[in-house]
């Protein structure tokens, strides 16, 4: 009995394992809407409202070294500190168009592992489009009017991106951060990891 109950968690353990790997938004809060795929365009004027729009971009990105906005964390746009980051990480985009103007579009996005770095100015978005950005999307590279406007705040802490966005009315302007974040295991580490410590529990007891 005690042999079935052991395999029966630890097969638990990995199952959970599995279903938990790749870096995610878990949750989002006030004005922010999660989208489940990737959007086929995030050029001016064609993803608009009064919400922010966040949604997942790649998974397990390995760089030999980018330049970002923000690499402290935790941190706000005031206290960010610039600089390379190098590694493997997952992407995720935050989109705010409204043609029609805004104001004080506010509320949090959540992920599933903490946040390494961001980038909010035009040119390092431009410049990681291509590395970090969804392939089926279309991004406005080059587009001078994006990134964070001196009116607008945000700050980092853990796992979890607050912000507070504001632009005056009308306006030509696209407010995006891209964020990174660690990865996690992929599925199949993730269960050849948990089946390693299974039978190795095994041959313990053997």
């Amino acid at each position: 009995m005690r042999r079935i109950t052991a395999i029966a968690l630890s097969t638990l353990a990995v199952s959970q394992l599995v279903s938990t790997a790749g870096a995610a938004i878990i949750s989002v809060s006030g004005q922010t809407t999660l989208l489940g795929v990737n959007p086929p365009s995030a050029t001016f004027g064609t993803l608009t409202g009064p919400n922010l729009y966040c949604w997942n971009e790649k998974t397990n990105i390995t760089t030999t070294g980018v330049w970002a906005d923000m690499t402290n964390n935790p941190a706000n746009e005031s206290s960010a500190i610039p600089g390379v980051v190098a590694g493997t990480y997952d992407s995720h985009f935050l989109h705010l168009d409204n043609p029609n103007g805004f104001f004080g579009t506010s509320g949090s996005v959540t992920f599933s592992s903490q946040i390494v770095a961001v980038f909010f100015r035009a040119v390092n978005l431009d410049n990681t489009d291509a590395l970090f950005g969804n392939n089926t999307t279309t991004y406005d590279t080059f587009y001078p009017l994006r990134g964070l406007n001196a009116a607008s705040l945000f700050g980092i802490s853990g796992n979890t991106l607050k912000f507070n966005l504001t632009a005056l009315a009308p306006t030509a302007e696209m407010i995006e951060l891209r964020v990174l974040t660690h990865s996690v295991p992929a599925p199949g580490s993730a269960a050849t990891l948990g089946l390693a410590g299974l039978f190795a529990a095994r041959r313990k007891r053997r």
